[in-house]
Formats: C-alpha cells, sequence, structure tokens
C-alpha cells in the first residue's frame, strides 16, 4: 500500500525553485501568498503553497488542490483533484477517487486517473500500477512495458531498479528481490539483491541482507545488511562485502566511498580501491576539486559538526587526492582548514577536549601539492581571502600575504 501522504512530503521537499525569483510566503494569519523579488504579486489567500517546479506550483485551499503560475494565475482550480503533485518533464501526476492520472502544464488532463500508482516522469516514461502490479507508461498513457513487478524505480541513465516477491507494509516493500532492466524492459540483473540504487555514472549501489525501516525523518530506508556496487552490465565492481557503498560522489567528483564497520576508503568508478579502508572521515575540498580532507582516529563533533566543513575532531588530520588516492602529506596533523585560494590552514601539536575544543599548537598552511608554504608558526589562522589572511602570534593580529609576509 502507498502512502500518499509519504508521497506528497516528497513532492514538497525534493520540488525544484527554477523561479528562485519567485518565493512563496507566510502571512501573520497563516495564509499563504507569492513574492517576487520581495515585491508581493499574490496577496495570502491559500492555506498552502508548494515551491515552484518548472515554473508551476501546486496549491492547497481547504482540502483541495490547485496550481498556480509564477504571477499567481490559476491553471488548475482547487478541487478538481484530491491531490496534485510536482511536475516533472512537463506532467504532473494527479489523484482522484483514490487513481492516478496526469496533466500537462496547461492543466489539461493527458493520462485519465486509472492506475493505483504512479511516479514521475522521468526519460520519458513514468512507474505505475495497476491492479497490483507496477510496470512502465509514456507520455501518452502507453504501457511500454508491462505491469509484472512488485516495485519499479524511475529511470535514471536508461535503466531503472525492479522488484518482485515481496508485499507492502504500509509504504514498506518488504521481502522482495530487486533487479535491473534497461527502457526496453530488457532484464540486465536479475531479481537477486534485497536492494538496488539508483545509477549515478554508470554505477548503483546494492544490498543483501538488509532490512527495510524508517530513517529518523521517517523516510523508507534499507538498514545494515552488506553492501557493493554494480555496473552497467550488471557486473559486481564491489563485492559485496562491505559496510556500505555511496556512490552519490562519482557524478560530481569521480569516486565513490567504500565502508568498512566505522572506517572508509576510496574507489574508482571501475571498483578500483585507490585506498585503504582506514578513514574515520572523508569530504571533498570545497575549492580543490581533486582533494579531500580525512582523518584518522576521532569521532564526530556532536556540537558543531553539523555546522562545520571538518566535522570531526580529535585523532589525526590531512588531506589525499581522491583522483589518485595518494595522501599528500602524511595524516599527521592535530586539525585542518578547507582550502582558499590554494592554500589550507593546518595545525600540528594542538590537543582537544569536549569542554575547550582545540587549544594549542602551531598554524601554518600547505599548498595542494602538500608542501609546507608558510610555517607552523601562528597561534591561530584563517583562510585567505583577497590575497590575504588574518594570524595571529604571541597575542598580536595582523595580515599576512600568501608568502608569510607581513601587510597592512
Amino acid at each position: 500500500m502507498i502512502n500518499w501522504t509519504l508521497v506528497f512530503v516528497f513532492a514538497v521537499v525534493f520540488s525544484t525553485g527554477a523561479n528562485a525569483q519567485v518565493q512563496p510566503f507566510q502571512d501573520a494569519n497563516n495564509k499563504w501568498g507569492l513574492k517576487n523579488n520581495g515585491t508581493i504579486v499574490l496577496q495570502p489567500q491559500y492555506d498552502y503553497i508548494n515551491d515552484f517546479s518548472e515554473g508551476l506550483s501546486t496549491v492547497l485551499s481547504g482540502v483541495n488542490f490547485g496550481i498556480i503560475d509564477t504571477s499567481g494565475k490559476v491553471v488548475v482550480a482547487p478541487g478538481k483533484y484530491n491531490y496534485i503533485y510536482g511536475f516533472s518533464e512537463g506532467m504532473a501526476a494527479v489523484r482522484l477517487d483514490g487513481k492516478s492520472g496526469f496533466i500537462d502544464k496547461s492543466g489539461r488532463e493527458v493520462i485519465a486517473p486509472k492506475y493505483s500508482y504512479s511516479g514521475n516522469f522521468h526519460e520519458g516514461f513514468a512507474p505505475a500500477e495497476l491492479n497490483g502490479k507496477m510496470g512502465f507508461i509514456d507520455k501518452t498513457g502507453k504501457t511500454v512495458i508491462p505491469f509484472q513487478y512488485g516495485f519499479c524505480t524511475e529511470f535514471q541513465e536508461g535503466l531503472a531498479s525492479v522488484a518482485v516477491g515481496g508485499s507492502w507494509d504500509y509504504d514498506l516493500y518488504i521481502g522482495g528481490k530487486w533487479g535491473v532492466i534497461d527502457k526496453t524492459g530488457k532484464e540486465i540483473v536479475a531479481p537477486k539483491y534485497d536492494y538496488v540504487g539508483p545509477f549515478n555514472a554508470g554505477v548503483a549501489e546494492v544490498n543483501i541482507g538488509g532490512k527495510w525501516n524508517y530513517d529518523d525523518n521517517e523516510m523508507p530506508m534499507i538498514f545494515d545488511g552488506m553492501w557493493g556496487a554494480i555496473d552497467r552490465t550488471g557486473k559486481e565492481i564491489v563485492t559485496v562485502m562491505n559496510s556500505h557503498v555511496y556512490t552519490s560522489t562519482l557524478s560530481q567528483y569521480g569516486y565513490m566511498l567504500v565502508s568498512l564497520g566505522s572506517k572508509y576508503g576510496i574507489a574508482d568508478a571501475s571498483g578500483k580501491m585507490l585506498t585503504k579502508i582506514k578513514y574515520d572521515f572523508v569530504r571533498p575540498s570545497s575549492e580543490e576539486k581533486e582533494i579531500a580532507v580525512v582523518n584518522i582516529g576521532g569521532k564526530y563533533d556532536e556540537l558543531y559538526g553539523s555546522l562545520a566543513f571538518n566535522p570531526y575532531v580529535g585523532g589525526n588530520q590531512g588531506f589525499i587526492n581522491f583522483r589518485t588516492g595518494k595522501e599528500l602529506t602524511p595524516v599527521q596533523y592535530a586539525f585542518v582548514g578547507d582550502f582558499s585560494e590554494g592554500l589550507a590552514m593546518v595545525n600540528s601539536g594542538a590537543t582537544y577536549s569536549d569542554e575547550l575544543g582545540y587549544r594549542g599548537g602551531k598554524c601554518g598552511y600547505i599548498d595542494t601539492a602538500g608542501k609546507t608554504i608558510i610555517q607552523l608558526q601562528f597561534d591561530s589562522a584563517d583562510y585567505f581571502i583577497g590575497g590575504k589572511a588574518k594570524v595571529s602570534q604571541g597575542g598580536r593580529e595582523y595580515y599576512i600575504d600568501k608568502t608569510g609576509r607581513e601587510i597592512k
């Protein structure tokens, strides 16, 4: 059984703010309107306005859903449908009397509500459920992949995950096996895993032995078991034996994280391990796209970790090149900062306590090759901005240039 409230929450959370200058706002009477760069373009009148997706937004008036454009003009009057979801590829799923269909951006009903469930259109196809089985339809409503699965994901990179043999427990698909099909319906991977994630840069996470439950945000998620990764042919490029495999970094950075217990290592898109699984924390630099900060022996900062670029404290810290897996320097520093204008602050000798944070040690700067450019001599050191950084030494604060020379 599909939890439609949960599906609407997903639509709210993941709507695309394509018209960022036009924003919903709420007044003192809890009514919602629209502002364009701070100017009211629609007086507050709705009980809720969703973020805009492809130039349109769903609105709620009482218990009735409708659609407006960025000027506030009504495209679909509230009350025609029980639910309306966000637009994807020019189509939005609608619910009427327990059935799903689709409308286009003019509000025209393109596919009449007849499905028990329908996902979003992605790559031209949408997953849908009919008579207790799921398959795929195109934008005319034509069945392009037969209704024969217990569950289907949307297509991504020309591939979709499908599951068979399970059953629904509210919105958890329990006990099934997952495989992969292409857009012709050809089976690329026979259903044998307990989960197959979406493909990212040609790689998907897979799980054996995990159990479905809810995360802290009440979202369905698979926990535990063993994780690996497959490529587009279904080949297992990371053997299913790890605590987790994270492929989300592949498209942006070209590597994936592989964890065993609480330790992490880095693999490339072919599954080749570039580092040993030995780090407690790995995070890409926000400036240098081939460098990541790493920590060995530290712990997550429960108080300020969510606010920090480098949320792990204690232990030893350093940097690696995640294209090659090589450490820029030995992981030897008490703490490090992110790169800024080609230099990163590093500290040696500081000690950490939960009560006082970091105390002591000396700070200096290294470059992207790991070479010490400015010797570790300062009591504190900030990021470089505009070619200068604030430092302190012996109680005196001043600015230095990128050679370490004091400047006014």
